[in-house]
Order: C-alpha cells, then structure tokens, then sequence
C-alpha cells in the first residue's frame, strides 16, 4: 500500500511539473507543438478518411 501511496504522490507532482512548465512557455512555441502533432497525425488518419 505504501508503494501506491508514494507511487500517486510521484505522478502528481510530475503532473504540476508538466502544468508549470506549460505556463512557462510562449504562445508559439505553443503552437509550433500543435503543429508538429497535427503533422504527426495526418498519417494515421488519412486512411481513415480514405476509407470512407
């Protein structure tokens, strides 16, 4: 049960780290990133999109 415990406390405060950091940063690196996954998701949804 401790590991669980401590496990939780863990994850969470990786999860502040992630929120501050995203605070931190400017609008367009904030959209540069939006752009790369976008980029990276148009293989996978393209047969998708094909196939209907």
């Amino acid at each position: 049960m401790p590991v669980v415990v401590i496990r939780l406390i863990y994850l969470l405060a990786c999860q502040a780290f992630r929120w501050l950091a995203l605070l931190a940063r400017s609008n367009a690196s904030k959209d540069i990133e939006i752009l790369v996954l976008r980029h990276q998701l148009c293989p996978i949804l393209l047969p998708i999109v094909v196939m209907r």
